[in-house]
């Protein structure tokens, strides 16, 4: 299981810190447990933004009741991807708003970081993961009162992100509402 936290604000005071990301955790999801979740180790993945790789440490944390383990990201980690969710954003933007080919978009990033390597192919699999997961968004959208449900499409969703993430932790509070981080398999 993975908890969204939204404590830290940005990439570059995070990765500053250089330290494992430890709060702690009051309760257990899958089994009601109220006590605090012990630390049970960490891992490092990466973290790719526009400018840097960097590679982050992730803490775990076990239940003593049920053995489940857990870990805790910021909310700009998003789970099974090493681009941020800046980066992403961007590229849902890029391709549904602007309606930019997927070569003009990577020369654009490029132009941002020339050691890049982001591809076409990453690229089309943001694209085609988020129209997949575009019922969900709009249903978080339509259930917070921002659209109604005859005037929304994918364009006004990538919108509704963007201007959603200015005022507030959109990963966050899509986890939050329905428990699956955003962008997941439907």
């Amino acid at each position: 299981m993975i908890i969204i936290a939204n404590y830290i604000q940005c990439i570059i005071t995070f990765v500053k810190t250089g330290k494992v990301l430890s709060a702690p955790v009051r309760s257990c999801f899958s089994c009601g447990y109220m006590g605090c979740l012990h630390r049970h180790g960490c891992y490092s993945r990466n973290l790719i933004t526009f400018k840097k790789c960097y590679r982050v440490t992730i803490q775990r944390y076990k239940c003593p009741s049920c053995g489940k383990t857990c870990s805790v990201r910021l909310f700009f980690i998003l789970p099974y991807f090493q681009y941020s969710y800046f980066v992403i954003l961007a590229v849902l933007f890029q391709s549904f708003v602007c309606k930019q080919s997927y070569n003009r978009i990577i020369l654009s990033l490029r132009a941002l970081s020339p050691w890049s390597s982001i591809t076409s192919s990453h690229l089309s699999f943001y694209c085609n993961r988020f129209k997949r997961c575009y019922p969900q968004i709009r249903l978080f959208f339509i259930s917070i009162g921002i659209f109604h449900e005859e005037d929304f499409n994918q364009i006004s969703a990538v919108k509704a992100i963007v201007n959603f993430s200015v005022a507030s932790n959109f990963p966050y509070d899509y986890h939050d509402s329905f428990h699956k981080f955003f962008m997941q398999k439907p």
